[in-house]
């Protein structure tokens, strides 16, 4: 049977310094002069790009009761996250009426749209170093918007108390554990990033709004889940997570699908 790799330490901030970063990034946020959302309503039977990039495996996140008790530690086996994930979010769109096409097999990465639709002079703009890429998408595949996830490197779930709010960080999509000495509770960690792209008008329904908002904290509690052996859990131990996963972006592709149909 093949072994794990060896275990690192994920980094986090801790004590007072933590909490000011909180805050500190709450304020730039609420600095930020993000133009409301453009009306749209995209109709029945337009054509949406899905792109899905994921690991092949797992990854378990722990926090311990002591920052040496903290650990990142990769699972060994393939769990198909992408195709699962790209057939829910292409379900998803589907269901609210759209035609999804698969951009992976156009050669189209999600690298390549990164960016496409950017603030500039407090608007929505399509990027200049991406016209190509938007002629491409539109005149040559016939899409009115994409949506596009990549696993992020960067999932934050906040946990609040009577000694302020703690962010603790999952450097990937899979399992997140939290324990104080022998109490454990888990979560499935939906790591990606996600642009919801529309051409005309030009917007990223990612960056603000319900669809935001929703992606805030990617972070689904497991209610009632355990791990037999914590030190050593089993592919099957990751089935629950790796169904939460799919559920959470498939709830999230069917907002952007009534978003996009102006619902």
């Amino acid at each position: 049977m093949p072994q794990n790799p060896p275990r690192t330490t994920p980094g986090l901030l801790r004590g007072p310094a933590r909490l000011l970063a909180l805050v500190l990034a709450l304020a730039l946020a609420a600095c930020q002069n993000v133009p409301r959302l453009p009306p749209v309503a995209l109709g029945q039977g337009d054509r949406i790009g899905v792109i899905v990039e994921a690991p092949p495996t797992p990854l378990h996140t722990h926090i311990g009761t002591t920052v040496f008790n903290n650990f990142e530690h990769p699972m060994a086996w393939e769990w198909k996250l992408e195709t699962d994930v790209r057939t829910e979010v292409s379900a998803a769109l589907e269901h609210a009426g759209f035609v999804p096409v698969d951009l992976s097999a156009a050669g189209i990465r999600y690298d390549d749209l990164n960016g496409l639709v950017q603030l500039k002079d407090g608007a929505w703009r399509i990027s200049e170093d991406h016209q190509a890429m938007v002629t491409r998408l539109t005149a040559q595949l016939g899409l009115r918007g994409v949506v596009a996830l990549k696993a992020d490197t960067r999932v934050m779930l906040m946990q609040c108390g009577a000694y302020g709010c703690s962010n603790f960080v999952a450097s990937g999509p899979g399992l997140f554990s939290r324990s104080l000495l022998t109490f454990s509770r888990y979560w499935a960690a939906a790591a990606f990033s996600w642009h919801v792209y529309t051409f005309d008008p030009a917007a990223d329904f990612a960056r603000t709004g319900p669809i935001a908002e929703r992606l805030n904290i990617p972070a689904i509690p497991l209610t009632g889940y355990e791990l037999a052996d914590f030190d050593h859990p089993t592919e099957a131990d990751f089935v629950p997570v790796h169904d939460a996963i799919v559920r959470f972006a498939g709830e999230v592709a069917g907002s952007a699908g009534k978003t996009l149909r102006g619902q």
